[in-house]
């Protein structure tokens, strides 16, 4: 069995989320600041300070 590293793992749980961000953002669905705030607030990243 394979080990991931962190890295590896943060990738699979994080790019997802930016490819479809990339795809809403390209289609006019949403503006960059409307998706800067979704990762914010509902993915929690980067966490609020």
């Amino acid at each position: 069995m394979t080990e991931l590293t962190n890295e590896q793992i943060h990738d699979a749980l994080v790019l997802p989320y930016l490819n479809h961000a990339a795809r809403m953002f390209e289609a006019g669905y949403a503006s960059a600041v409307d998706i800067d705030n979704a990762m914010r607030f509902g993915c929690g990243y980067p966490r609020a300070r």
